[in-house]
């Protein structure tokens, strides 16, 4: 199975937000996060900045 990982963006680093992700939605400036073992995570105030389809990562930033 190929789940993704989501990562936020801050600065130099960046932090896990969440590991085996199986749906990503972004609508009105909110990302919804769901994983198969987490439920799910809103991101208020965030953007999509990459997808990264052979390390399966997705990176987000904060506005």
């Amino acid at each position: 199975m190929c789940d993704f990982r989501v990562v936020l963006r801050q600065g130099e680093g960046e932090t896990l937000i969440m590991e085996n992700v199986t749906e990503l939605r972004a609508d009105g400036g909110i990302i919804s996060i769901k994983s198969l073992f987490d439920g799910q995570k809103d991101m208020p105030a965030t953007v999509l900045r990459s997808i990264d389809f052979l390390a399966n990562t997705v990176r987000l930033e904060k506005v």
